[in-house]
This record gives C-alpha cells, sequence and structure tokens, in this order.
C-alpha cells in the first residue's frame, strides 16, 4: 500500500472512530428512547430499579413518588409509604408495553384521544435527578388498550396495555399492618387497667394472667386473621399530635415484636386513630376497633 492510499485509510478509520464515540456519548445521555415500530416495545431501556422519582401530572395536580433505600414513598401531602406494588406493576408496563397500531399520524385532534392538556396523564420518569423518560398517556381503547404519545413523537399510537388503572386518586398504601397468623407466637393488649397477654404453644393458644386460662380456638383464629391484616380507611393529611394510647396492642414474632397504638376517641367517632410500628399515622372505622378491642371475656373458653 502507498502512503497516500495508507493516510486515506487512516482518516477514514478516524473519522469512523469519531462518529461511534459520539454515537455512544448521545445514547449514554439518553438511555431512554421511544420508538414507533410496530410490534415493538414503545419503550427502550427502562431499568425500574434504576428509577428513584416518577411524576405523575393529572391536570394541574403532580404527584410525586420517590425511591429511597429501595422504599417507594409519597411526597405530597406528608411524605408517606406508597402502594410499591402499584408502582412496580406501572413501571413494567411501561417496559414492556408495545406498539399495536398507530391511532393517528398527527397530533391535531388530541382530544379524540383524551390526551389533550385537560385529560392526560404524564408520566415523568428519573435517574437520581435526569428525567429520563416522558409520556403522555390518554383514554382506555378496545380490548385493554391505552393511547400514548409524547412530545417526543408526531404520532398517537395504540398501545397493547391498559395504563389507566394504575393512576391512583392516592397513591398512599393503606396497609397498616400484615402478619401471617401462623407465625405469631404470642399477643398482648396493654391498657391503664393492666395488660392481657396470650401465647401460642404447639399450635394452642392460652391466657396468661394470675392463672392460665382456655381460650376459644376456634373463634380466637377466626378474630387473629382479622386482628392480623389490617388495612386504614384513611390516612391523615397532616401531622398528628397525640395524647397516650388508650390501647397498645404487641404482636410478636419469635423475639420481634410490632405494635400497634390506638388513641383516645369521642363515644360517636367514625374514624379511630392508630399508629403503626414505623410511626405512620392512620385511620380505622369503630368495627375495626371493635375486632381490635380483645379482653379476656371475648375470647376465654365459656
Amino acid at each position: 500500500m502507498n502512503p497516500r492510499s495508507q493516510k486515506k485509510v487512516t482518516l477514514i478509520l478516524i473519522i469512523a472512530l469519531i462518529a461511534l464515540i459520539g454515537f455512544l456519548v448521545y445514547r449514554s445521555r439518553t438511555p431512554n428512547t421511544l420508538t414507533a415500530t410496530l410490534g415493538n416495545p414503545f419503550v427502550q431501556n427502562v431499568d425500574s430499579q434504576s428509577i428513584t422519582q416518577m411524576n405523575i401530572t393529572q391536570q394541574e395536580k403532580i404527584t410525586t413518588l420517590s425511591k429511597e433505600s429501595n422504599i417507594w414513598l409519597v411526597d405530597q401531602p406528608i411524605r408517606f409509604p406508597a402502594d410499591t406494588s402499584v408502582i412496580e406493576d406501572l413501571l413494567e408496563k411501561l417496559n414492556t408495553m408495545r406498539v399495536q397500531s398507530i391511532a393517528s399520524k398527527t397530533k391535531n385532534n388530541l382530544e379524540a384521544f383524551e390526551l389533550d392538556l385537560e385529560h392526560r396523564t404524564i408520566v415523568d420518569l428519573f435517574q437520581k435527578d435526569q428525567k429520563s423518560l416522558s409520556i403522555f398517556i390518554g383514554k382506555i381503547g378496545p380490548g385493554q388498550t391505552t393511547y400514548v404519545t409524547s412530545e417526543q413523537v408526531d404520532r398517537v399510537y395504540l398501545m397493547n396495555q391498559e395504563l389507566t388503572s394504575n393512576f391512583l386518586e392516592d397513591f398512599r398504601d393503606m396497609m397498616i399492618l400484615s402478619f401471617d397468623p401462623q407465625e405469631i407466637t404470642r399477643l398482648q393488649w396493654t391498657r391503664d387497667t393492666g395488660t392481657l397477654t396470650i401465647e401460642k404453644k404447639e399450635s394452642v393458644w392460652s391466657g396468661i394472667e394470675s392463672d392460665v386460662f382456655d381460650i376459644d380456638q376456634e373463634n380466637f383464629d377466626l378474630t387473629l386473621s382479622e386482628i392480623t391484616y389490617l388495612r386504614a380507611q384513611d390516612i391523615p393529611d397532616q401531622n398528628q399530635s397525640v395524647t397516650s394510647p388508650i390501647l397498645t396492642i404487641s404482636f410478636f414474632v419469635g423475639d420481634t415484636e410490632r405494635v400497634l397504638k390506638i388513641f383516645p376517641f369521642e363515644k360517636d367517632a367514625q374514624n379511630i386513630l392508630v399508629q403503626n410500628h414505623l410511626g405512620y399515622f392512620y385511620w380505622i372505622s369503630l368495627e375495626q376497633f371493635q375486632i381490635l378491642d380483645i379482653t379476656k371475656e371475648k375470647i376465654a373458653k365459656k
């Protein structure tokens, strides 16, 4: 190869290398891209584990969900645990939804798909502090589908996923506590008037006070299934200032204790304030309180 040809080849290789480096830099700065190929995923390269924040905008309402130490939190109206299953399901749908058809080749009639400002839901995903993806979600289409577009595309697409059920009015987790009844070995109810303790040995519950008493096993098993799976009726929208609890229930799984505190309430109260072992407040109903309010007379074998 003569020197001139060798220089030409070298120049071509340098240009190709520069182009490759530029492409890789571009891809690294735009990790999540949108495609419009029929039958293929609309969203590419969304690693749900790397998403640290999600903003969901509906009209003027913005819900911010942030992940800290692998726990999703709702930032408004006060920081509170989010329903992780709903968030993970949404991320999974976004990551796997495919273009089923082109609903419109233009964005001139977004109202028909409820993708206009008044109706659409905007989902922004962040990796650390950088927005990695923004999708506009419209109404449900035929057969578990959804109309979708974004600022990055100039068409409206029909996706093979139903997404709107994931956009809850309240993303906060309503679960106060949840145990496997079979794993609980001891329960304790503490009031100003004293403490009631019961223990399970060889699958049989018995009460421990000044003297041991037998428990109606069948009825108590039904009660136990209710008090170990407790969902809130509602959640306070502001931090609570509380007095001493009127009842503290301790759940023991081996040596691990989980505490539920129930605070004073008026006789005709519709909602009763409780606090779980993580320090979060919830409202329960009077009927739920009556189930939790166990006494010796309620569970002792007749």
